[in-house]
């Protein structure tokens, strides 16, 4: 079985759903992951080598399971095919990214390049020194313990190993810091930010 479900959604929590679809290699997996947004924890799991449209059926489905997850799927290659399809069909909450560099300037899906990738190292470098990384499924731990810095100096699976779940989970972690960072403080604590602020003045 490609998917396996370590948690059954709950109606009042917030998921995303982060995707790596297969760059068309030879061996190359879909992958795709349910965090729970709050925590990080990885709630369902995915990786199966069918064909790309059925992938996408089963991806969006899995989505709509969980709450109308926020759809967090790489644009490299077939993942354009990927964000199309759930943009096509009135997906109600798709993510978009934009460039540090480019603030005003929206993509549909996650770009994983020369900018983003070192961003995504580094958070799971520093989730999993802090013991909060919330993997639950075996094959990504495997990923894990098969991800090296090579030679060349990239971060990168052995050589006849996979990486796609890691990324797939690496892209949810990243889009999850950024949609919490973007959670509003409640009103009581405004004051007392406030006045902290007035403290540091005077």
């Amino acid at each position: 079985c490609g998917q396996y479900i370590f948690e059954t959604p709950q109606p009042r929590l917030d998921y995303i759903l982060s995707v790596d679809p297969a760059k068309g290699g030879a061996g190359d997996y879909h992958a795709a992951h349910i965090l729970e947004r709050g925590t990080g924890r990885q709630v369902a799991e995915y990786r199966t080598r069918i064909a790309l449209d059925v992938f996408h059926q089963r991806i969006f489905d899995l989505g709509q399971r969980y709450n109308n997850a926020l759809a967090a799927i790489e644009n490299n290659n077939m993942g354009i095919a990927s964000n199309l399809y759930f943009r096509n069909r009135d997906y109600p909450n798709i993510y978009e990214y934009a460039s540090p560099l480019k603030p005003k300037q929206r993509e549909l899906g996650f770009p994983t390049n020369s900018l983003t990738r070192p961003l995504l190292i580094e958070e799971l470098d520093t989730s999993i020194r802090e013991g909060v990384s919330g993997v639950q499924g075996i094959r990504t731990v495997n990923e894990l313990l098969n991800f090296f810095w090579s030679k060349s100096g990239k971060a990168e699976a052995q050589s006849g190993k996979h990486d796609d779940l890691l990324i797939s989970d690496m892209i949810g972690d990243e889009i999850r810091w950024q949609q919490n960072r973007k959670v509003k403080l409640p009103k009581e604590e405004k004051p007392k930010i406030a006045q902290i602020k007035d403290e540091l003045a005077n």
